[in-house]
């Protein structure tokens, strides 16, 4: 069985999210040989922007506390300002100490993956048709991508195959019924809870 897979994929386990013992289950059956586990390579990168954002969204806001602060610390010190001014340290560290965390946990995620699974690239012509895919379907380039990247690969893959695409952005791949359908026809059902696509898996590989 072939389960597609992108970002948010790696994400959801790199992030701690609420699906990521799921999404870790689906890794190692993976891992095991069981399922094969196929995701674009450009999703890959895709991760660690993300991850780099958001740890440059933090440093703002630990740049704009370190601050006010200082700004405290100048100002008459009633026993309000001491506590704000105790408190904030600690939770400033423990930011840092998460995005640490974080990386190490994507760096982590992003091994596993390539160990077990299988990166899927895409072409010139997959290229082409991912611009076709923003006009036709509205979606936003770095989704189309993804996408040509999925349809390319389900064309070389037998039509009798189990074949299931897990990602949670709706947005993206839930919207729009031609999507659903297109994938369809390539046997090729769209699941966007990680745990609802774990129970499809299973209901179609011995465990």
């Amino acid at each position: 069985m072939i389960v597609y897979v992108e970002s948010n994929f790696i994400l959801e386990l790199a992030l701690e999210q609420k699906e990521a013992p799921i999404v870790d289950d689906i890794l190692k059956l993976a891992e095991n040989g069981v399922i094969d586990l196929t995701f674009p390579g450009f999703s890959l990168g895709e991760t660690f922007t993300s991850i780099m954002h958001t740890q440059s969204e933090r440093q703002g806001l630990r740049n704009r506390s370190d601050t006010i602060l200082k700004q405290l610390r100048q100002s008459v010190q009633s026993e309000l300002h001491k506590q704000v001014v105790s408190s904030l340290p600690p939770i400033l560290i423990l930011l840092t100490e998460l995005a640490a965390r974080e990386l190490e946990l994507l760096h982590t995620t992003v091994e596993r993956m390539l160990r077990a699974g299988r990166s899927i690239e895409v072409n010139a012509s997959g290229f082409l048709q991912a611009v076709v895919y923003q006009n036709t379907f509205g979606m936003r380039p770095k989704d189309s991508i993804i996408y040509a990247a999925i349809i390319d690969d389900l064309k070389q893959q037998s039509v009798s195959e189990q074949k299931c695409f897990l990602s949670s952005d709706r947005k993206a791949f839930n919207d729009d019924p031609e999507i659903k359908a297109q994938l369809s026809a390539y046997a090729c059902r769209y699941i966007s809870s990680f745990s609802d696509g774990f129970r499809y898996i299973q209901r179609f590989v011995s465990l």
